[in-house]
């Protein structure tokens, strides 16, 4: 239970799958991020040699156009379906393990303080105090909790408290995403908050936390590890350490670098998104960037706004470096706008 969900992927799929009586369990997982530009697929596979997680395959399948240019609910649903039967087609999924992102906007997140009970209790306990956090009734809800290292106060007060991170997703938007990937004989074991995600990779990669407790640790836990994820309509910042997580999203995304190419250069939206993979095919590479220069400011701007939100929060944390991803990073220029922005 104190594992991270990459761990306890780990952990299911080196465990014996008795109740089936088909011998051992699938050896491979698949994470799915179905976002407003397309599927990105990755498949873990649990190396028994070296016990540890690998990488076996990825796939990314665009969709015909980004979600939010579809003219209706139909035509959007219509374009996940389409890329749904794609990625089956040519991915072996059936016996495997399913983890499926959610948007973290459309999730509820609170944190807050309990006291330290028998842990037997603390289900109960956090429920109950859920129940004051959350603006909607808990049986609207589908959620989880997470005890982590709180990040401020004196001494005295954690040996007292301890932190809970709670997710919370409303049942009717997590159904009808669960619905969709059903009717494309996707069937999902676990659902997890994107955000969380990243924050998963970078324990695990970055930390060398492994889900149990024998994780590598560096010794100073207030320098922390920033991750700014640029996506098609919405971007994250994702700030942890081995012993706490912080994130915040904001609606910016690379879809603004797009319309404001096909506004001001007067292109279709396809011809907007090539030019910003391709820039040497432009007409005019000042007039093109002149363009984008108020969508570089507002992405900064947000980008600036999240960091000054985690520094209010902790006082005396800091950053130590910070890392880009995200489809919104295959804008050519992006990165080191960023970096001279940051001097």
């Amino acid at each position: 239970e104190q594992s991270s969900s990459l761990g306890r992927i780990a952990a299911a799929l080196n465990r014996d799958f008795s109740l089936t009586g088909l011998g051992r369990a699938p050896r491979a997982a698949w994470g799915l991020d179905l976002s407003a530009s397309g599927l990105k697929a990755v498949r873990l596979g649990w190396e028994g040699k070296e016990h540890g997680v690998v990488l076996e395959k990825f796939d990314v399948v665009p969709h015909g156009k980004t979600i939010g240019e579809a003219f209706s609910d139909d035509e959007a649903k219509a374009l996940i379906e389409e890329t749904l039967e794609t990625f089956c087609s040519r991915n072996k999924v059936k016996g495997q393990r399913i983890c499926l992102g959610m948007p973290t906007r459309t999730l509820l997140s609170r944190r807050f303080a309990v006291p330290r009970v028998d842990p037997r209790k603390l289900d109960k306990l956090v429920e109950h105090e859920a129940r004051r956090h959350v603006p909607v009734p808990l049986e609207q809800v589908a959620w989880d909790y997470q005890v982590v290292a709180a990040d401020d106060g004196d001494e005295k007060s954690r040996r007292r408290e301890q932190e809970v991170l709670m997710v919370a997703a409303r049942r009717p938007q997590l159904t009808d995403r669960l619905a969709v990937l059903q009717s494309a004989g996707l069937r999902v074991d676990m659902v997890q908050c994107d955000c969380l995600a990243l924050y998963n990779f970078l324990a695990y990669d970055c930390f060398g936390y492994d889900g149990s407790d024998n994780g590598a640790a560096p010794a100073d836990t207030n320098r922390s590890t920033a991750l700014l994820d640029v996506g098609c309509d919405q971007m994250h910042l994702v700030v942890g350490s081995p012993a706490s997580v912080w994130f915040r999203s904001c609606r910016f995304g690379g879809e603004q670098f797009t319309r404001t190419l096909a506004r001001e250069l007067h292109l279709t939206a396809a011809q907007a998104e090539e030019l910003k993979r391709r820039p040497q095919r432009a007409e005019s590479l000042h007039r093109m960037f002149a363009a984008l220069e108020p969508a570089f400011e507002s992405l900064v701007e947000d980008a600036r706004g999240m960091l000054d939100a985690f520094a209010a929060d902790h006082e005396t944390k800091r950053i130590e470096r910070l890392l880009g991803c995200g489809g919104g990073f295959q804008l050519h220029g992006l990165l080191g706008y960023l970096r001279a922005d940051s001097h």
